[in-house]
């Protein structure tokens, strides 16, 4: 038996679905898929599907086109982190369809990075401290590393999460907030969403759309922090 609640914005049907055990939390979850969703709208790109749905199961985190499923249900901050994660996914990779099979962190990384802003839409002034750049650099300091660009297939487990998710988060951080500004970079960015949306980019087509949009060879970033170590 679920219980169903439901809000929405001019264009989309914003739901969730959960069972009464997942009281009193969830009972705060459509309005957090709701402001995820219009914080994501105002800076990148706006939802392109007519509903949204959060459910809560089993599964701790995963999404479809307009389908999500988080289990969490004890803990604030953490109903948002997997909410907003999850739903924005409908933008990395269901709107901008990267191969998550060659190139993960264009799935994951971007998402997290869109993350990392969305943060305050729930907790208005915290950021996402996990993927900040002086903590990912720490991490880089005490940690072997493989380049984010290899297969996901060819990463040992434990460098999953650091390589595919976290170090490029932080990447756009620090080309947003310290070498591009964020006025160029989101002109940029958003350019490379709607120049690449419901087609299928790889790395090389989101460098040069960020080359081409900012006016800016940006060669030796690329190839240190996404190509190398």
């Amino acid at each position: 038996a679920f219980l169903l609640d439901a809000s929405g914005t001019a264009d989309t049907l914003i739901q969730s679905v959960y069972p009464k055990e997942a009281l009193p939390l969830w009972s705060e979850s459509t309005a957090m898929l709701r402001a995820a969703i219009l914080g994501y709208n105002e800076r990148w790109a706006s939802y392109p599907w007519p509903v949204a749905t959060n459910v809560n199961g089993i599964e701790g985190g995963m999404e479809y086109p307009m389908l999500i499923f988080c289990s969490e249900r004890h803990d604030e901050s953490g109903l948002w982190g997997v909410t907003t994660h999850e739903i924005g996914h409908n933008w990395f990779p269901m709107m901008v369809a990267t191969d998550e099979r060659r190139h993960a962190w264009m799935d994951e990384g971007f998402n997290s990075f869109i993350n990392y802003y969305s943060r305050s839409d729930w907790f208005p002034g915290e950021v996402n401290e996990g993927t900040h750049p002086s903590r990912i650099a720490g991490q880089m300091a005490r940690s072997p590393q493989l380049p984010v660009d290899t297969p996901p297939d060819q990463l040992p487990g434990r460098l999953f999460g650091f390589t595919q998710y976290a170090k490029p988060a932080a990447g756009l951080v620090l080309l947003r907030e310290t070498i591009m500004g964020p006025e160029r970079f989101d002109h940029a960015f958003r350019t490379y969403i709607r120049r690449w949306a419901f087609h299928h980019p790889r790395p090389a087509d989101f460098y040069r759309t960020m080359e081409d949009a900012a006016g800016m060879d940006l060669a030796w970033f690329w190839r240190g922090w996404f190509q190398e170590t």
